[in-house]
């Protein structure tokens, strides 16, 4: 009797064991079948719902410099120059500079950023958009009655190549229709600075437009000039276009600089050397066509050792130490505010509406800088506290 209630009861306990394990089986497979996967959707439609929040906040955010850069282009490349003057076609003028300067500009800035190619390589491939506006759309180096030449008269003029309006008008491009506006775009959004700010078919979108503008200006230029270059100067102009965006894709990225032992002048005198620089830029355009005893020669050699002397001098001075945003932004408020000056020279020839319209841009870009600035300072702190943590 003994041993049946022993049996019996490790009946029951076996009974409860089994049945404990079917349960523990049962609970294992409801969660594994039915409770994870059902968690797993609904994590993952959560998650693509903040995917594609962020994306579309960080689309939108990229969309915005974007934009900033589209109206810097042609506000430097001319209306702060001073070009544009109020009259019939300023609207239609100030438009066609917007598409042409705006997508000319971001496509440099997207491939130099792609490519991490650098300042250096920007600087490049903006002597090469001024090659292809000046030499192929307008074809300004090569017409001698082109209407931005005839306050020169025939200075500058040789085998068919306005020399002297090349030494000014490619440096014009390559500093402040490209570079100038691409550098101030960045900095007012520095911690998007070395992204890309637009997908491939945002950057297939906008090199089709540019090409497109190209060819629109040419047609219309050709068509109103009734001037179109020799085949060979196009040629040869296609040819030197090549070799600078070859020079900026393939040798710029291999070019390394040797870091300097001394510290980086102080971000006042870059900027007071980028003013003085602007200044004999612009001088010397105004001055020496009505130098007679001026050879071209020397006029053209006065202009090279001007950009060599700069490129050296912020070449020696980027390798120093503490080099940095600071001196880039200077180096663009020096050229910048000469730009300023020198533009209330051109507008003087409009009405008193030009000037006070240049009047405003410049306040508004003198308030600009200081904000730039500080936005770069802020944004040097927060990485230094982020290296510090």
């Amino acid at each position: 009797m003994h041993f049946y209630f022993i049996a019996q009861s490790s009946a029951s306990i076996t009974l409860a064991g089994d049945a404990e394990a079917l349960w523990a089986t049962y609970t294992w497979t409801v969660e594994k079948i039915v409770i994870q996967p059902k968690r797993r959707v609904l994590m993952e439609k959560t998650l693509n719902v903040q995917d594609q929040r962020t994306h579309e906040k960080t689309k939108t955010y990229h969309f915005v410099p974007v934009l900033v850069l589209i109206v810097l282009a042609p506000a430097i490349a001319e209306v702060l120059l001073g070009n544009l003057l109020f009259n019939s076609i300023f609207v239609f003028l100030l438009v066609i500079n917007t598409v042409l300067y705006g997508s000319g500009a971001i496509l440099i800035r997207e491939v130099a950023r792609r490519r991490d190619l650098g300042w250096l390589g920007i600087v490049v491939l903006a002597l090469a958009y001024g090659v292809v506006e000046e030499g192929l759309v307008m074809q300004s180096l090569f017409n001698p009655h082109n209407p931005a030449l005839e306050w020169m008269g025939s200075y500058g003029q040789a085998f068919g190549v306005n020399w002297f309006w090349a030494s000014y008008v490619l440096g014009l491009h390559t500093v402040w229709s490209i570079t100038l506006p691409i550098l101030l775009a960045e900095y007012l959004f520095p911690r998007l600075q070395s992204r890309p700010w637009l997908g491939r078919m945002g950057l297939s979108i906008d090199a089709a437009i540019y090409v497109l503008i190209c060819l629109f200006l040419w047609r219309a230029i050709t068509s109103r000039t009734h001037f179109s270059a020799s085949p060979s100067a196009l040629i040869g102009t296609a040819l030197l276009v090549a070799a600078l965006v070859s020079l900026a894709l393939l040798v710029v990225p291999r070019l390394t600089a040797a870091p300097g032992a001394r510290k980086a002048p102080a971000p006042w005198l870059v900027g007071l050397t980028a003013f003085l620089a602007a200044t004999l830029f612009s001088a010397m355009f105004l001055l020496l066509p009505h130098m007679p005893a001026v050879p071209l020669l020397v006029s053209m050699l006065l202009y090279v050792a001007v950009y060599v002397i700069m490129i050296i001098l912020v070449w020696r001075w980027s390798t120093q130490r503490q080099w940095g945003a600071r001196h880039h932004l200077a180096l663009a408020t020096g050229a910048l505010i000469e730009t300023m000056l020198f533009g209330f020279l051109l507008v003087s020839r409009g009405s008193p509406a030009d000037l006070i319209f240049h009047a405003v841009l410049c306040v508004v870009i003198l308030l600009l800088l200081p904000w730039i600035a500080r936005g770069l300072r802020a944004s040097e702190a927060s990485r230094e506290v982020k290296g510090i943590s």
